[in-house]
């Protein structure tokens, strides 16, 4: 049973976060697939599961797959997409949050 939620989290928190890639992708005007995204966090969330390095290795591999799967250069359209993308995941989680409380 446990495996089961470990792969159930893994799934939702990589559909999150390759959508919210995928909408900063959007509003930066950076080009690239939605399939892409999902794939860039899926990898990024395993790589950031590594004790200790693993968030550092993360941002590394995070930065190298937009480069090398989008249209985007790494100053300043990656980190800027990473931004947008990390505001929209947090507002989108904090809406969420706030219907489920109110429930």
């Amino acid at each position: 049973m446990e495996i089961l939620g470990l792969i159930l989290y893994f799934v939702i928190v990589s559909l999150i976060m390759g959508t919210s890639l995928w909408i900063g992708m959007k509003i930066t005007k950076v080009e690239g697939t939605f399939l892409a995204m999902l794939i860039i966090a899926a990898v990024t969330m395993l790589v950031g599961m590594i004790p200790g390095i693993g968030w550092i290795l993360s941002l590394v591999a995070l930065y190298f797959m937009l480069h090398k799967w989008t249209t985007a250069e790494f100053w300043p359209d990656s980190v800027i997409l990473v931004v947008v993308a990390w505001v929209v995941r947090w507002g989108t989680l904090w809406i969420l949050g706030l219907i489920l409380l109110s429930l």
